[in-house]
Order: structure tokens, then C-alpha cells, then sequence
């Protein structure tokens, strides 16, 4: 087949690998909040968390074989503008809990056979790509703090190892014990095994994608990026290449699109659950339309999504990454008390109160 299809064949590997945990790990970021915020489960929170604390040891002591070489990473050396990635993070999460699952989520709901997942994939995908390189990139561009960034590291470890002097190799992976102990500090969690189980292979999924890009960067000539999963662009440059046809090779990203769906079918398949399935009514398909909207705009403003903030740019502890995470969980946050309750004012009281 030629080396240009490593990439997305490596991607399509990874994807499979996160579609094959949320459909048969029950792995969603929305669905973790949802569990926390009206169930008072946070076991689905950890698992993602547990995830995250493997792929970023894996990822930082691989930096210390050589294996890896974080310093091309574009994530850390281009540090992107906070202001932008808080307020495309917010309309991130709005739009996830609009839809009820984020852009990855669509994708392996597809998988499974929800029509209505290929209609939200298409949309952020059109609407992401439009606004990083299309019609609304100019708008994209008049948000405060968005532009050229310099090129130095912008990353904790490296931030902490500038200070102490210990290797970043070591600060990382000591990062990495301490949020794994935490994550496992809780019984509950600890007593479901399945949990810990598709976290390894959530953590497989991000490793790969930076150790293969992180090869192609060192031996290939292709001069892609070294980075790992996201889906908001790459679903975009998808559908272009649906509808154009591919000049080469696909890229990683597309790889990976189509590994999540390949993974969220065998996932569905493996459980018993495959069906199709499309909106309900005419209000859920416009509520849709709103949500896959704020998720591509936001996405692109963001820096990437929950998958790409949330796992890929926090294993290598990229200063975006908290930032993501609080904007896309404030976002849905809202949204979802607004959903059930019917009002945002009463628990923001309530968290006031506590606070």
C-alpha cells in the first residue's frame, strides 16, 4: 500500500480503539457528567481520568526512551490563546449537551447505527472546517487572543522542570502517578474492573496516535504534525474527501474518523445493541442542528474537543487542556440544568451557597 497509508492506518487503529470503548465501555464524556451531576456516579469520570493518568505516563516515559519527541508537538510548541480556547470550549460543551453526546460521541453513536449521529457528525464537520479554513474563519478571527502564537513550550511539565530542574520525563510521570492514585483512591471504582479495563485501552488509543505521529515526524517525509486524536476538522476534511475524492493517502485524522465509526459498530455489534434509528421530532433535529453548530465553531476555537483537549493535549500536560475542560463542562453544565430544571439561576445559587 505504499507509506503514506502508516498515518491513517494508525489512526484508524486509535479510532476503532475509542468507538470500541464507547460503545461497549459505555465511554462518553457527556454521559460522565450527566452521571455525576444527577447520579452522583463518578465512575465513568474516573475512567476517563484513569485513562488520561496511563496515557500520560505511557507518553512522557516513551519521551525518555526517545521514542517519543514531545518538542515537535504542536500543542506545547504553540501555545495557543487561552481566551479563545475558554470561549470555544463554552460553546463546545453547549452544544454537546444540546446533542447529548460530543463530536467523537456522534461518530460511534453512527456505529451503532443512529442515523442522527452522521447528521451531527456532518454538521460540526462542515461548520469546523468552515471556520477554520472557510467562510466564517473570518469571524473566527476577530475573537479576542486568537492569533500567531510564538514558538516555546507551553506545557506543565516543562514549566515545573524549568523550575526544579528535574527532568520533564520524570516530572510528567510523577504527574501522571499522582492523578492515577487519585483516580483510585475511590472503592467503588476500584471494585469495577471493566472500568479500569477500557481505560488501558483509552490510554492505548491517545499513545498511539502520538508515538506514530511522533515516527512518521522523525523518519517520514509527509511533515505531519506530531499530535494525537481530535474530531472537529478531521471530520470535515472527511466529508471533502467524501465528496472530492482523495488526492493521496488520506491523512491521520480521517483514519481515525473512520476507525471510531469501524469501532463503535463492532462495539454495538459485540452487545447485542446495533439498530437503527433517527431523531425523534422535528424539535430534537433542530435542537441537533443548534448543538453540532456551537460544537464545530467552538471546536475550531478551542483548539479541539473533548477528545482533543480533554485526552490527547492533557497527556502531555499542554496549559490549554484544564482551560478545555473547564469551559466544555461549565458549558454543558448550564445546559443541562436548564434541560432538567428547567432554570440555570437556582443551582447557581446553590453553588454559591456552597462555595
Amino acid at each position: 500500500m505504499g507509506d503514506g497509508w502508516f498515518l491513517p492506518l494508525a489512526g484508524f487503529f486509535g479510532g476503532a480503539l475509542l468507538g470500541l470503548a464507547s460503545q461497549a465501555g459505555r465511554f462518553c464524556t457527556h454521559g460522565a457528567i450527566e452521571d455525576v451531576l444527577f447520579g452522583g456516579d463518578s465512575r465513568r469520570l474516573r475512567m476517563a481520568f484513569l485513562g488520561l493518568a496511563l496515557a500520560m505516563g505511557a507518553i512522557f516515559a516513551l519521551q525518555g526512551m526517545g521514542a517519543v519527541d514531545l518538542g515537535n508537538a504542536v500543542l506545547l510548541t504553540r501555545p495557543l490563546p487561552l481566551g479563545s480556547v475558554a470561549i470555544g470550549s463554552f460553546l463546545f460543551g453547549v452544544g454537546m449537551a444540546l446533542v447529548g453526546t460530543c463530536a467523537f460521541g456522534s461518530l460511534a453513536r453512527l456505529g451503532g447505527g443512529d442515523l442522527g449521529g452522521l447528521f451531527v457528525a456532518v454538521v460540526v464537520g462542515v461548520t469546523g472546517y468552515s471556520a477554520a479554513s472557510g467562510v466564517l474563519g473570518d469571524w473566527i478571527r476577530l475573537v479576542p487572543g486568537d492569533g500567531e502564537p510564538a514558538q516555546t513550550s507551553a506545557g506543565f511539565a516543562h514549566a515545573v522542570s524549568g523550575v526544579t530542574g528535574l527532568p520533564v520525563a520524570l516530572t510528567g510521570t510523577a504527574i501522571a502517578a499522582a492523578l492515577a492514585a487519585f483516580v483510585l483512591s475511590d472503592r467503588r471504582f476500584r471494585a469495577e474492573w471493566r472500568f479500569i479495563a477500557w481505560s488501558f485501552v483509552l490510554a492505548l488509543a491517545i499513545v498511539s496516535g502520538w508515538v506514530v505521529t511522533s515516527m512518521e515526524a522523525m523518519t517520514g517525509f509527509s511533515g505531519a504534525a506530531v499530535t494525537s486524536h481530535s474530531f472537529v476538522r478531521p471530520l470535515g476534511e472527511t466529508v471533502i474527501v467524501f465528496m472530492t475524492g482523495p488526492t493521496g493517502a488520506p491523512g491521520f485524522g480521517i483514519g481515525a474518523v473512520l476507525g471510531v465509526i469501524a469501532g463503535g459498530a463492532a462495539g454495538s455489534l459485540w452487545r447485542g445493541a446495533f439498530h437503527w434509528q433517527a431523531c425523534d421530532d422535528a424539535r430534537t433535529f433542530k435542537r441537533h442542528l443548534l448543538g453540532a453548530t456551537l460544537m464545530g465553531i467552538g471546536g475550531v476555537l478551542a483548539f479541539g474537543c473533548t477528545i482533543g483537549q480533554g485526552l490527547s493535549a492533557a497527556s502531555v500536560l499542554a496549559f490549554s487542556a484544564p482551560v478545555a475542560m473547564a469551559g466544555m463542562f461549565a458549558g454543558s453544565w448550564l445546559v443541562l440544568q436548564w434541560m432538567v430544571r428547567g432554570s440555570v439561576i437556582a443551582p447557581l445559587r446553590e453553588l454559591m451557597g456552597r462555595a
